[in-house]
């Protein structure tokens, strides 16, 4: 998995499974906390 746009208000996180990929828009207006802190696990590789 991988953060494709970390510097958007919105992050968008690409899931690659074995099912095909999934892209997902993180909400930072309604968690910010809560973006922030995935998108540095995201970053740390703790979903590679």
């Amino acid at each position: 998995m991988k953060d494709q746009e970390s510097s958007v208000k919105n992050p968008i996180v690409l899931f690659k499974t074995t099912a095909g990929d999934i892209k997902v828009e993180l909400n930072a207006e309604k968690a910010p906390i809560t973006v922030k802190n995935f998108i540095q696990y995201v970053n740390d590789g703790h979903y590679d």
